[in-house]
Formats: C-alpha cells, structure tokens, sequence
C-alpha cells in the first residue's frame, strides 16, 4: 500500500486548483534521459536499474518513480512507501520548478510549505488497516470499523475507485476529441493527462461527498 502523488510541468507557475487545469499548462517534464539524470543529480541514490520504474531507498522509505516508456516524458506518478517522504520529493521537485499532486487530497503540495495533510490521512487510514488483521492475514476492508456495516462490494472505497474510473474514463474520451480537433500530434499526452486528472478528481468528488 503506497502514499502516491503525480508530478507535472506546469512552467514553474504557482498551480491552479486541480479542477482549473487546462491542456496547454502543463508541458513534458523532458526527455526520459534527461528527467533520470536531473532528479539523480538532485537526489543521488536512485535506482535507474530499470528505466521506467527508479527506486530511492532509504532506512525510512522509499520512492518508486514510474516514468513509464514515453519519451519525451509528460508526467510522472510516485509511489511512497513506509515514512514521510515530503522533504525528499521537495528536494528535487522544487529546484525543478514542478508541481506535485498529492492524489490523496486531490490538491497541489505548497511546495514552500509543503502539507503533510495528505500524507498524515494515508498513514492513519494504513496504519488501521494493517492493525485490525493479524500477520499472515489478507487485508481485510471490512474489518476497518468505519466500513465494517457496508457488504464488500459496496464498500465505499470501491464506490471511489469506480467514481474515478468512471471519470477517467470520460475525461479521456473528452480529451481524445480535444486532441484530435487541436493537437493531434499529441493525442497520446492529451489522453493520459486528462485521465489521470479525471481519476484524481473522481476519487476527490467521492471523499467529500460520502
């Protein structure tokens, strides 16, 4: 179970509400050669073994970047597992002038004074779920007190993670359209961006309404 937050090129611009981004505000983070060596030059350490997935390891944590195969590279997802990760994903993304998105909260990190809200809700929700299973035992959504009344297929975080894909969905859709009447040399950017955007505020619109 990973704490995961999306990393966007939005020009070095204070990043407007999640909701508000357009196609044109965000550029590629850059080449895949040249995001590997500016995040390694900033944060020395990380596992380039395999190309599309880098490791930093720390007694602490760790931060899986998954950059996947495109090259040039638009955005990128993190996976932090273990310890607050905050200050070390601050480290190379601010020098960088990018902005991160704490898919948690479904909002952008100040970066000056980064919140550790998100992180501080993924760590206690983590923390009860692993408590109230016994080691060996498979994670149980059902034994988590808040979700113990609701049948497992009706469990509300599958409600969110169907609300988001449903969104991702059709903003994808949406943004194929956009990309095809726009830029179509960029329909594949366009897509991925727009459907990442549609999961993340699906999954949002799902925590504050249940």
């Amino acid at each position: 179970m990973s704490w995961d937050a999306m990393i966007f090129n939005i020009r070095g611009a204070s990043p407007p509400p999640v909701e508000q981004l357009k196609d044109g505000d965000c550029e590629p983070l850059g080449s895949a050669a040249g995001v590997r060596q500016r995040i390694s030059s900033l944060l020395p350490g990380v596992d380039w073994s395999d190309p599309t997935w880098g490791v930093y390891s720390q007694d602490e944590f760790s931060i899986e970047f998954n950059v996947g195969k495109d090259d040039p590279i638009d955005s990128m997802v993190l996976h932090v597992r273990g310890g607050d990760a905050i200050s070390a994903i601050t480290k190379f993304a601010r020098p960088l002038d990018w902005s991160v998105l704490d898919c948690s909260t479904g909002e952008f990190l100040d970066l000056e004074n980064p919140s550790p809200a998100g992180w501080k809700a993924f760590q206690a929700f983590r923390d009860q779920v692993i408590g109230a299973n016994k080691p060996g035992d498979p994670i149980s959504y059902q034994s988590i007190p808040i979700l113990s009344s609701v049948p497992t297929w009706r469990s509300s975080m599958q409600q969110r993670l169907l609300t988001g894909l449903g969104v991702a969905v059709v903003a994808g859709i949406a943004g194929a359209l956009v990309a095809l009447s726009v830029k179509p040399d960029q329909l594949t950017g366009i897509v991925i961006i727009t459907s990442l955007i549609g999961f993340v505020l699906g999954l949002a619109f799902k925590f504050r309404v249940a």
